[in-house]
Formats: structure tokens, sequence, C-alpha cells
């Protein structure tokens, strides 16, 4: 089963992302800090991770600086609605088409 990581502290939306991970088959880690969901990441080594930019903690964009400073290679999905920061963020990490459910038919196999 893959794990996926959400690192949001918006309770709602990180819960009901994680109900539907779960109806999907996936693992679904939930973490509300920024620096908890870092450790975590390198504890768990997720599949995949969906994280916010705006955390109490540690930034999302720190949480992506600082995996990539150890190369640590798990897609990282980044949820915000913030668009400037989002292409600030893009700016400086290569963004890759992640296309979770061909991986996700490709385990079932």
């Amino acid at each position: 089963m893959q794990t996926i990581m959400v690192i949001d502290d918006d309770e709602s939306l990180r819960d009901t992302i994680g109900v539907m991970l779960e109806q999907e088959g996936f693992r679904a880690v939930l973490v509300e800090d920024g620096r908890q969901g870092f450790e975590k990441a390198l504890l768990l080594k997720p599949d995949l991770m969906l994280v916010d930019l705006r955390l109490p903690g540690m930034s999302g964009v720190e949480i992506c600086k600082q995996l990539r400073a150890a190369q640590f290679q798990t897609p990282i999905i980044v949820l915000s609605a913030i668009g400037d920061e989002v292409r600030e963020l893009c700016k400086k990490f290569p963004v890759y088409p992640h296309r979770l459910a061909k991986r996700k038919a490709e385990d079932r196999r």
C-alpha cells in the first residue's frame, strides 16, 4: 500500500483529503505542523507528499528546500491558494507531471 503524507494546518481540509485517499486504497499520514511533517517525512519516506505552503513550525517552502537538500526524492504536490508563492516555488525546484492514477494502476498489477 502506498503512503501519502498530507501536511496542512487546515484540519477540515486535511481530514477530507485523508478520507478520500483512504477510500482510494492509500495509507494517509496526516500532519498539521511543518516541522513535524518534515521529521515524519524523513522517517517514513512516503511515496507522495501534499504540502501546504503556509504552515506553523516550518513553511512548506522550507520543507521542500530541506527535503531536496537531504536528497529526498519523493514527489511533492503543493497545496496553496496563493498563486504567486507557487510560481516562485516552481522557479526554485524542478516541476514534473505526476500521474498518481497511473502509479496506482501499475501497483495493482
